[in-house]
């Protein structure tokens, strides 16, 4: 990116004051970040804890000329050399500059979205297509109203395809987001409760996530889940779709969890005639969907077979779910500790049972973002615990505290 303070003006529709002259490279909205320098524009976010206009003092100090805020300081006219672009709501700015910054990209965008499993297609997805194509993804989980901005200002024509993450946590933000991503394709790995707090139901959640593809060419996601499936078809039957199953169902690529290998799982896949066999090195059924998702929409792009079956061969553990760690005394770790529900609860004990060699302890702490019955709740959460055979349970949280009558004797509470 190299734009100057006069153009920054024009795309975010701010009034500039100070120097015109000033051009910048990059962007950062974080105050602490490492690269503050001349060449760097300082978006100042208002959030619920913090303001970054606070900032803009020791950020002049360390080198930063360039600021787009909401209000100018009181002591800009000490603030020699420096340029300011104020505008009504700097986030909605830095979706203009990103909006504009996606309209210059002439390749492929694929948007993936859903309640669990992002962050792992969309690292996955990347490694498998990049095995063929140039391919530029979010970083992280910078999946948010600020994060898929900072994400779409990093694309550029370099890149054959761009591979943007996309999460909400309430209504009317998969509008905003859709909006500057414009995605080509769009991946749905689940709709599951992860956030209901904020939604009335998993309907609602399904409709709000779907909306990412008004305007793509193609839409990929599991035609095993109904509420998906009717969703798409009542708003977004006009769209080409690429379905999967691995129940069974008719669908564009039919896959069979066919067995174990090792400490990895075959699947057996189906599409247009071809049968194809991948291996991928987990066992748990949770990475299955995550890889057939992955399967689907590779399949679509055009990836041979070969490069998708050598790329989910090798695939790493993507940090923050179901990682992976040695403890002391001979213990392994399975950390999960990003937006728990009840649907990832299910997935985690699925891969702890897969990955268990002893006695398994599950250490779980309230869901926060769930709404509805908590009597309700937790009573599935025990009855889940019993199923899958937990040795010993320790529970963090006033709920769980509220409601430990409900889990296996022997348990253990911190409220």
């Amino acid at each position: 990116m190299n734009i100057s303070a006069s153009e920054l003006a024009k795309i975010t529709g701010g009034e500039l004051t100070g120097d015109h002259s000033l051009a910048v490279t990059g962007i950062m909205t974080d105050s602490r970040s490492s690269g503050a320098g001349h060449d760097v524009l300082f978006i100042a976010l208002r959030g619920p804890n913090h303001d970054g206009h606070g900032f803009i003092g020791p950020l002049f100090n360390r080198g930063v000329r360039l600021f787009l805020v909401d209000t100018l300081p009181a002591d800009i006219d000490l603030m020699t050399g420096a340029a300011f672009v104020k505008v009504e709501d700097t986030l909605e700015a830095l979706h203009s500059l990103a909006g504009w910054r996606r309209s210059a990209f002439t390749g492929k965008v694929i948007a993936v979205t859903g309640s669990a499993g992002k962050t792992v297609v969309k690292e996955w997805l990347a490694e498998t297509l990049g095995t063929v194509k140039s391919v530029i993804r979010s970083p992280r989980s910078y999946n948010s109203q600020v994060g898929v901005a900072l994400s779409l200002m990093n694309i550029d024509n370099r890149f054959d395809v761009a591979v943007i993450e996309a999460g909400i946590s309430r209504p009317g933000e998969m509008e905003r987001l859709a909006r500057i991503i414009r995605p080509d394709t769009v991946v749905i790995t689940n709709i599951g409760d992860a956030h209901g707090e904020n939604f009335v139901s998993r309907e609602a959640i399904a409709t709000e996530k779907l909306s990412l593809a008004a305007g793509a060419r193609m839409l990929i996601y599991s035609s095993d889940d109904e509420l998906i499936k009717r969703e798409t078809s009542l708003r977004y039957s006009g769209i080409p779709a690429l379905t999967w199953s691995v129940s069974g169902d008719d669908a564009s690529l039919r896959v069979d969890i066919s067995g174990r290998i090792g400490g990895g799982q075959v699947l057996r896949c189906t599409s247009e005639g071809s049968v194809f066999e991948v291996i991928i090195p987990f066992a748990d059924r949770a990475s299955a969907e995550n890889a057939v998702s992955v399967i689907a929409c590779s399949l679509a792009e055009g990836v041979p077979e070969k490069s998708i079956k050598g790329a989910l061969a090798d695939i790493p553990a993507v940090a923050m779910r179901m990682e992976v760690k040695k403890g002391i005394n001979s213990c392994t770790l399975i950390e999960d500790y990003y937006n728990s529900d009840p649907g990832s609860l299910s997935m985690a004990l699925d891969f702890l049972r897969s990955h268990a060699r002893g006695r398994t302890t599950l250490i779980l702490s309230d869901f926060r973002q769930i709404g509805g019955n908590e009597e309700r709740l937790y009573e599935g959460v025990a009855e889940a615990v019993r199923r899958a055979g937990i040795d010993r349970f320790i529970g963090i949280g006033e709920a769980l505290t509220r409601q430990k009558e409900k889990f296996p004797g022997g348990s253990v509470f911190y409220g």
